[in-house]
């Protein structure tokens, strides 16, 4: 039986706002919100990291919206195999 894992949602979800945030820097809150097919109070939430009515497809989504193409990558720790999705 596997052991207990750490959940990796939040950290993946840090890490795709950080690249959200980062590509929408010099925006304003309301401009980079039209752009992504949101709003200015969730532009305040993914800038300021308030991420729990966020979800990481939404964070997927926004990043596809302004061109942003995301990997996806495995690592089998019992292998050290590494499967990749480009």
């Amino acid at each position: 039986m596997p052991g207990t894992a750490p959940n990796p949602v939040p950290e993946l979800k840090e890490h795709l706002r950080r690249a959200l945030v980062d590509a929408l820097d010099g925006w304003s809150q309301v401009n980079a919100g039209v752009w992504i097919g949101s709003d200015q109070p969730r532009m305040s939430n993914l800038r300021r990291g308030n991420l729990e009515r966020i979800s990481l497809e939404q964070l997927i989504q926004y990043l596809a919206r302004i061109q942003r193409r995301i990997e996806l990558v495995v690592h089998d720790e019992r292998t050290r195999k590494t499967f990749g999705m480009p």
